[in-house]
């Protein structure tokens, strides 16, 4: 039954896809905004703040990165990009393709 929630929450992640990424950039800023006040408060100009509250988290896009391997949909992600990419070459030589199907048909 565990598996079966696991595959559920990667299929619905797959589809919201929009949602979880703003969901995952409001997560970031937050953490990012509450060093910058913690910055603020130990004295620091706001621009001196905010600059080191962004060294310390890093970079922005390989947490998001990490956290997309980390969510089990990356290879699903992947897969989805390959079939696509497959499609868009099989569209572009038609006659290629239609030699293929019939020869495997």
């Amino acid at each position: 039954m565990r598996w079966l929630r696991g595959i559920k929450h990667r299929v619905l992640s797959l589809l919201g896809r929009n949602r979880a990424a703003e969901e995952l950039d409001e997560e970031i800023q937050y953490h990012i905004d509450l060093d910058i006040e913690k910055n603020i408060a130990a004295g620091m100009s706001a621009a001196d703040a905010r600059r080191q509250a962004l060294l310390q988290f890093g970079n922005i896009e390989n947490a998001k990165e990490e956290v997309r391997d980390e969510s089990g949909v990356r290879w699903m992600e992947d897969l989805m990009s390959d079939v696509r990419f497959a499609l868009r070459g099989l569209r572009k030589t038609p006659v290629f393709t239609a030699a293929a199907l019939i020869s495997l048909g």
